[in-house]
């Protein structure tokens, strides 16, 4: 199956609720490779590869987070797949 890539910005009350710990947590769960960061907005940044199923399960994921956030807009675009082996956070 053919893998495709998305940018995603999530905004709220996401940064110091482990929200990226949890983000790696889901991706790892869904096959999922890519990574994800605080920007100094204030906002959460994730680039994330995997099979269509996969990526669409993370970005329902991310329209809530976990429990300790609050996220407040999230928005998505698809991007040129890079092949990565893992997910990280920064």
């Amino acid at each position: 199956m053919t893998k495709i890539g998305v940018h995603v910005l999530v905004s709220g009350v996401v940064q110091d609720v482990g929200f990226r710990f949890f983000t790696v947590r889901e991706a790892e769960r869904l096959g999922v490779v890519g990574h994800v960061r605080n920007l100094t907005s204030g906002d959460v940044e994730v680039e994330a590869y995997g099979e269509p199923e996969a990526i669409k399960s993370l970005l329902a994921w991310l329209e809530h987070g976990p429990k300790t956030a609050q996220v407040e807009h999230l928005v998505a675009k698809e991007i040129p797949v890079k092949h990565l082996i893992s997910f990280t956070s920064d």
